[in-house]
């Protein structure tokens, strides 16, 4: 029984000495990471010089007589070496940070189930395409600029940080239903990309996705989408038209800002709560369309940097004295949906505030005029310039006519 025990506390050392041993194997650095498995270590030397041929990683290694699995490529392995393309075995789980940046040869990659670590293919210029079944790292083909294609496996959950940051040579993507959310900066700057689908099971994207995204120019938000988050399409210049289900609850601050060519935007009554900045510098909006019954109370800075008096804001039949009565929508220049095909104008009156008649620049015809509850109380059939307005109380009201020429004007009057 004494030998017994001792033969085993000996192999029990020699096995705790070997764990973290270095050992070459045909070129490259493997360090022993447990009884049966190595990682490929950093300064490897298969590769030889710059732009070698091949690397074909191989699955098992021997050391000392012993046969090792090869299940991880550790962190800068194959940094700033150079090779055409790489073979990965399919005993790889995990490829380390910044495992082969900076490789200006590299082309493609072949991968079977393996999670990437952060960096791990920052600046290879020339990767034209890669396919991996497992996870990304932050910043994962970071400046890829030649990669135009990427295969994301139904396994992969998460797209992390910056994964895509910079590629610009992207111009599709297609998102599987296994993954449920998009990290800050995903595809950040990559001005190729003009097609992106993404399905219903994510239901988070976060800060700054597709910014700088030139060439996307339109955007679907899934149904699946209970908010819209914080910079969500920051600085998306490109985009010019965007559809919000009525999933969505809240838009979140800067969630379109800057947002330049964007020219008009649809929000449903499902959304309570709209955060700062949210449509801030979106110069080229022309046109915003609301359903809320009751206008949803906002702040100033909602729409910062644009002129509301340009922008037609389209609102529920009967609602236009509320929008008027309401702070930040009163600025635009306000219609009713399904109203008729005529162009709207500002035309200022005088005197306003005024207590016995209203005089236009022009004849206006029709002119009706509705308390802040949305009910008409006064009505004038005649085309005229001066109509008198004593009999009705005082407060605010909002009123609606139409010129000689057919466009429809929308003012506000007081009346003391």
């Amino acid at each position: 029984m004494k030998t017994k025990i001792t033969f085993f506390l000996v192999a029990l050392f020699c096995s705790v000495e070997s764990f973290g041993q270095t050992f070459n194997y045909q070129g490259n650095i493997y360090t022993i990471t447990s009884p049966n498995t190595v990682e490929v270590a950093p300064y490897s030397t298969s590769l030889g010089s710059i732009g070698f041929s091949n690397l074909v990683l191989p699955e098992t290694v021997m050391y000392s007589g012993a046969s090792y699995f090869v299940t991880r490529i550790g962190n800068n392995a194959f940094d700033g070496y150079g090779c055409h393309s790489v073979t990965i075995p399919s005993s790889v789980m995990w490829i380390g940070d910044y495992a082969f940046r900076n490789n200006p040869y590299l082309t493609t990659v072949t991968s079977p189930l393996v999670q990437l670590g952060d960096l791990a293919f920052d600046g290879c210029s020339s990767l034209t395409s890669a396919s991996f079944a497992g996870g990304f790292g932050i910043g994962t083909f970071r400046n890829c600029t030649s990669l135009t294609s990427v295969t994301i496996s139904d396994s992969v959950t998460s797209i992390d940080y910056g994964a895509f940051y910079g590629c610009t040579g992207l111009t599709s993507v297609t998102i599987p239903n296994s993954v449920t959310s998009i990290g800050d900066f995903a595809f950040f700057d990559c001005t190729g990309l003009t097609s992106v689908t993404i399905s219903d099971s994510v239901t988070s994207i976060d800060y700054g996705v597709f910014y700088g995204c030139t060439s996307l120019t339109s955007f679907t938000i899934l149904s699946s989408q209970k908010s819209i988050g914080s910079g969500v399409f920051l600085g998306y210049s490109g985009l010019t038209s965007v559809t919000i289900p009525n999933s969505v609850m809240s838009i979140g601050s800067q969630a379109f800002y800057n947002c330049t060519s964007l020219t008009s935007i649809t929000i449903p009554n499902s959304v309570t709560s709209i955060g700062s900045q949210a449509f801030g510098n979106c110069i080229g909006l022309n046109s915003v369309t609301v359903n809320w019954a009751t206008p949803l109370i906002i702040s100033a800075d909602v729409f910062q940097g644009l002129t509301l008096s340009n922008i037609i804001l389209n609102v529920p039949t009967g609602t236009i004295p509320l929008y008027d009565a309401t702070a930040v929508w009163t600025d635009f220049n306000l219609t009713t949906l399904g109203n008729e095909d005529f162009s709207n104008i500002k035309m200022k009156f005088y005197p306003n505030p005024a207590t016995t008649s209203i005089t236009f620049p022009q004849e206006i015809s029709g002119l009706e005029i509705y308390n802040i509850t949305g009910k008409k109380v006064k009505y004038f059939e005649n085309t005229i310039t001066t109509f008198n307005i004593e009999s009705i109380e005082k407060g605010m009201y909002l009123l609606k006519g139409k010129t000689a020429e057919g466009k429809i004007i929308n003012e506000k009057l007081i009346k003391n």
